[in-house]
């Protein structure tokens, strides 16, 4: 692939979670493609904060270090320039110098966003925190003349939290409003606030306002005080800045500070673009504007006046006026003047058509489904939300139904409202049904495609492959697998030593797959970089994924892929990942796995023939003590309610047969009378040689005159074994046989002890010698 002449840009970000970040990241898309630039994204840590627990608690150890090392691949991207949202970046390197951490692009043309470089000669892009901040605090002070406010700020080490925080403290100095330790803490730019926002409320009675360093968290203090009955804009005032989509539709509508993210990535790229041309940017702070809503404690007019007794033309220039309003209010953020005026037009026809339909025409001949072309249109642009456009449609409908004193006209406005509302909301309807479809989509496809990985049995070609196309499935336009020559280990807190290239694995692309062969890899240098490889036919956003497992990482994953599925994609490349390690590890786990095998096969053997030799006697091959109690207390518990026998018996004078005749023929008799046992009992019988001559056998059936039949079957095989054994002596034995209803309560030494009391009774019936 050859070198395309469309420039390159890399940006570096860090926390994409936020609302405000998203919103940075869809500004960089849109005006990629609206620019003519290809982007390679390398983003930090993808796992939202409040999730950071799951990798840290893993059994292998917390190797969320992992993410950071995306910037040190900034070289093997080599782009044209390079944008670096520092303000981001910082809060995951607290530690980081500054000075230290950008110097290692010195070779590379880069601007700075959200932070200032010590080095004047670096461009950078900020947004005028201080300034935006002291308007916002200038205003609970001297409109509403709050005296008590505390702040919470961002991270320590952020400089957009630190400059807000600034213009805090110096208006609050200005009007001499004290400002203890407590009035002041420190969170993280994210929703996860909640003990931030308590500690404020708990240290300050009295508090009557708090001021954000952002909207995530000011989200946090409206739940804090709805769980403590604190009406926000009444009992207590809250602030927030960003100024992000859901701020205007919070309950009620946060009063925040904005500075367009749209502006935002619009002139980064513009200003990357005047670096790759070789010229300097003008560093510039980007003007806040301070937007006062009910959370303040304002109680806000719509600025619609009443329309009574006016002429329709002065009508007609109201609702031109209004709509201009509006407009300005939903689309002065878009960086390109098209964009604005194709919309603002769409919303003057949408109005325009209710003015002649309803107001000159009476309705005649008017349709709300005619209405459908506009709304369709406007609700389909991603840069202004649902509940944004409806909030300024509805807002005016409702003042034109208010100064109608005709009622026919207040009837079809209220039906034009009713249907607005409908479609608005059946389109954000639409639209979450989507979101869930694909989330649902996503949650099936991560632990198939897992299963896929590990259990495939495809070589590595085949496997590599597979992931592409499977990626594809899920809107991956393309993807490039990028694999050091081996494993980099890089431990925590250390510093990671790359090698000098990179190779090209393999790549999808316009529906086909290559894939190149170990040793004949396109080799990837900071000379060439990943863009030399990348298609030239039209615009690409890249996003970076490092493939890691533990401490080893394997190289780079690189995919176009929409900004909605950055998340997503992240999971993917984790298991990725993984099933390097698996596969590097393959060829000895197999024989591990062979050779565990066999051990567990040895074990197992050994293990039968330990359980056999602890619960059966070897002479009679009968259970042992051990194994009959076992056995017949779970049969007693899992039988309750059934009839049941416990047999228990004696070998007739075993202790005669040894003395008189050896212990070998003692042997004989214990066995002759297992057998015998074995012969005369059920099979499913629990029969043990309790040691010495005792015998016991626990008989589970409802048999009628079982215990006689048993009696005669025993003495029946005796005369009949002695009638023709050789041996001098006779092998006879006495049994107690004692009846019983199984009961999880009973205790099988006291059922012994019954059986043996029979026995005992029965022994005095043996023979006195038995000697023939």
């Amino acid at each position: 692939m050859e070198n395309n002449q469309r420039p390159t840009i890399a940006i570096m970000l860090g926390d994409t979670q936020s609302s405000y970040s998203e919103d940075l990241l869809r500004g960089f898309y849109t005006c990629a493609r609206e620019e003519d630039i290809n982007i390679i994204f390398l983003m930090g840590p993808q796992m939202p904060q409040y999730c950071k627990d799951i990798l840290s608690c893993s059994f292998d150890g917390d190797y969320n270090y992992q993410f950071d090392t995306i910037y040190d691949y900034v070289h093997f991207t080599k782009p044209d320039a390079l944008i670096i949202t520092y303000g981001s970046l910082s809060i995951f390197k607290s530690n980081q110098v500054k000075t230290e951490f950008l110097s290692h692009y010195k070779d590379i043309p880069f601007l700075m966003l959200e932070d200032t470089p010590d080095d004047p000669d670096i461009p950078f892009l900020i947004a005028d925190n201080y300034n935006g901040m002291r308007q916002c605090i200038e205003h609970l002070v001297n409109v509403h003349g709050y005296r008590k406010i505390a702040f919470i700020a961002g991270p320590a080490n952020n400089k957009d939290s630190n400059e807000r925080l600034k213009a805090y403290r110096d208006v609050m100095a200005e009007h001499q409003l004290p400002v203890t330790d407590d009035m002041v803490v420190y969170g993280n730019y994210s929703e996860l606030v909640t003990e931030q926002v308590e500690y404020i409320l708990d240290h300050n009675p009295g508090l009557e306002a708090i001021a954000f360093a952002n909207d995530n968290m000011a989200k946090a203090g409206y739940r804090v005080c709805a769980a403590r009955d604190l009406l926000v804009g009444h009992d207590i005032a809250i602030t927030g800045f960003d100024d992000i989509d859901h701020a205007k539709t919070m309950e009620p509508p946060l009063t925040s500070v904005s500075h367009s993210s749209f502006q935002f990535s619009y002139q980064a790229l513009q200003n990357a673009l005047m670096l790759c041309q070789g010229k300097k940017p003008q560093s510039c702070r980007m003007s806040a504007i301070f937007h006062q809503r009910s959370s303040c404690g304002c109680q806000l007019h719509n600025g619609l006046t009443a329309l009574h007794h006016i002429s329709r033309e002065q009508l007609h220039d109201f609702m031109r006026q209004q709509v201009d309003a509006m407009a300005e209010e939903l689309f002065s953020s878009i960086p390109y003047e098209k964009d604005r005026s194709y919309y603002t037009e769409l919303l003057h026809a949408y109005f325009q058509y209710i003015y002649e339909g309803i107001f000159l025409k009476k309705g005649a001949g008017f349709s709300n489904e005619s209405m459908i072309r506009y709304l369709k249109k406007l609700t389909s642009y991603t840069h202004i939300s649902g509940g944004m456009l409806l909030e300024q449609l509805t807002s005016l409908l409702r003042t034109l139904i208010s100064s109608s004193e005709e009622e026919l006209l207040q009837t079809q406005l209220s039906s034009i409202l009713s249907f607005t509302q409908q479609y608005v909301h059946s389109a954000d309807v639409f639209r979450l049904e989507k979101e869930i479809m694909d989330s649902n989509r996503k949650a099936w496809f991560v632990p198939s495609f897992t299963r896929d990985l590990i259990n495939s049995g495809a070589n590595f070609k085949e496997t590599i492959t597979h992931i592409m196309e499977r990626l594809h499935l899920m809107n991956v336009k393309s993807s490039f697998f990028f694999f050091f020559d081996k494993p980099v280990i890089h431990q925590e807190n250390e510093l990671a030593q790359y090698p000098d290239e990179i190779y090209l694995a393999a790549y999808f692309h316009d529906e086909k797959s290559v894939y190149y062969e170990p040793g004949k890899r396109p080799k990837v240098t900071t000379d060439n970089g990943f863009s030399s490889f990348l298609p030239k036919e039209h615009t690409h956003c890249y996003t970076s994924f490092i493939l890691f497992s533990g401490d080893e990482q394997f190289g780079l994953l690189l995919c176009e892929v929409e900004q909605k599925d950055i998340s997503f994609m992240q999971i993917c490349s984790l298991q990725i990942g993984a099933l390097l390690h698996f596969i590097q590890l393959n060829a000895s786990e197999r024989q591990i796995q062979k050779e565990l095998q066999d051990s567990m096969k040895v074990i197992q053997e050994q293990n039968s023939i330990l359980s056999y030799i602890s619960e059966y006697d070897d002479l009679s091959q009968l259970l042992n003590r051990r194994g009959f109690m076992e056995r017949a207390s779970h049969a007693i518990e899992s039988n309750s309610g059934k009839k049941a026998y416990l047999l228990f018996g004696d070998l007739d004078h075993l202790k005669e047969i040894n003395d008189c005749f050896s212990h070998l023929a003692g042997d004989f008799a214990l066995r002759t009378v297992s057998e015998r046992l074995r012969k005369c009992l059920p099979k499913d019988a629990i029969t043990a040689r309790l040691g010495g001559d005792e015998f016991v056998s626990f008989i589970l059936t409802d048999m009628p005159d079982f215990k006689e039949q048993l009696l005669q079957s025993l003495k029946k095989e005796s005369d009949a074994f002695n009638a023709t054994c050789d041996k001098p002596f006779y092998v006879e034995i006495s049994v107690g046989i004692y009846e019983f209803y199984c009961n999880p309560q009973m205790d099988l030494t006291d059922i012994l002890k019954h059986s043996d009391a029979i026995l005992y009774e029965e022994k005095a019936k043996r023979r006195a010698s038995i000697k023939k």
